[in-house]
């Protein structure tokens, strides 16, 4: 029996282009002449540092792996052969039932897992993205400082992040900060500032303006920047959507499909433009509190508001992170696939691979489906 599974891995292998897979075994090999990878690995243990985590829609058969019910878990995959998936390997849940004896047999006695890096592994279970710009942010909150090989941000990509929160900031930047005032012009030294490693105390006059004290105003700046990050990404999603969802409702197969699969093809569109639909409608809505909040400090003056919602967005975090995930996953796996401006050249039962992963990837959580509920009924161009 073929594994689909297997299939749908191996492109994401190959491609390493998605914010839900840390492929730390593509990163070994591309970078095993590079002294910083061994000098500071991701990992400790070999085996997890040559592994492929992901963040996993659960089958109903997984449900019962776990104590308390979640619907996207974190499954790190320890393969036979690096070079050849279809070879097989290990894999566990982060947090499943019984979870350092599933570690343990995945790695076995000699190479089992330090403190550290059942740690390191916890941390990324409750990272609800492996987007560089916020894996970066939430390790360096933890003290980890791995190599940058792990955490490449294309210079391109992070210019165009600078310049989206330049143009947010312009209204905060006249605003006077502090005893002496704040220029005007100051926008693009507080983007860099929000988008950097800067420390702290160079944006001390932001934290007496917004009123936080010492200990709170770092989390507030991660939440601040996670916030700037998740909205940049829903900016280029709303671009880059309604070409994919174009392509994804046109391309056709290279022979003709059988009766029973050109009926599932025509659903499985149907489906996906209606959830990619509402998930950029959730996410959108939830990207709307932090406007609102924001433009309470900008226009009202008044940080008690935005104050308020920095402490509460790390909650956000989780469930805006899973719906851009499963967004960017779409698009970045679909011009990988599908490349734009190639030759076509793909079977029918390849696209009901990607259209299965799609729909899986897509389907909304409950919580989703709440906020979805108090929306007002409307859709995008192409649902």
């Amino acid at each position: 029996m073929r594994d689909r599974s297997i299939r749908r891995l191996t492109y994401l292998q190959q491609s390493g282009a998605s914010s839900r897979v840390l492929n730390l075994q593509k990163i070994a090999e591309r970078s095993r002449r590079d002294p910083e990878h061994r000098r500071r690995p991701f990992f400790q243990t070999r085996a997890l540092n040559e592994s492929i985590i992901l963040k996993h829609r659960l089958r109903g058969n997984e449900i019962d792996l776990f104590e308390e019910p979640c619907s996207v878990a974190t499954k790190v995959i320890l393969p036979l052969d690096p070079r050849d998936l279809r070879a097989g390997g290990q894999f566990f849940f982060i947090g499943q039932r019984d979870f350092d004896a599933a570690l343990r047999q995945a790695i076995g006695e000699t190479g089992y897992a330090n403190e550290a890096d059942r740690r390191l592994l916890r941390l990324l279970n409750a990272t609800p993205s492996f987007d560089p710009f916020l894996l970066r942010e939430a390790l360096r909150r933890e003290h980890y400082s791995p190599a940058e090989c792990y955490l490449v941000i294309p210079p391109g990509e992070a210019l165009r992040m600078q310049s989206f929160v330049q143009a947010e900031m312009s209204d905060l930047a006249s605003l006077d900060l502090s005893a002496g005032g704040a220029s005007g012009a100051s926008s693009f030294h507080l983007a860099r500032k929000l988008t950097s490693e800067t420390a702290l105390d160079e944006l001390e006059p932001l934290r007496l303006a917004l009123k936080f004290n010492r200990n709170d105003f770092a989390d507030g700046v991660f939440a601040w920047r996670g916030m700037l990050y998740y909205k940049w990404v829903l900016s280029n999603l709303a671009r880059e959507m309604p070409g994919v969802v174009d392509e994804i409702q046109n391309l056709r197969s290279r022979m003709p499909p059988s009766a029973d699969i050109a009926r599932q093809t025509v659903r499985a569109r149907r489906k996906i433009a209606t959830e990619i639909n509402r998930a950029q409608l959730c996410a959108g809505d939830i990207v709307a509190l932090y406007d609102r909040a924001y433009g309470a400090l900008v226009a009202e003056r008044n940080p008690a508001k935005f104050r308020a919602f920095l402490f509460e967005a790390p909650s956000l975090f989780t469930q805006l992170g899973e719906i851009l995930g499963a967004l960017t996953h779409v698009v970045s796996f679909w011009r990988y696939r599908v490349k734009r401006g190639a030759a076509i050249n793909i079977t029918s039962d390849d696209l009901c691979d990607i259209f299965a992963d799609f729909e899986l990837s897509l389907s909304p959580r409950e919580e989703d489906r709440s906020i979805q509920s108090e929306l007002p009924q409307k859709s995008l161009s192409y649902a």
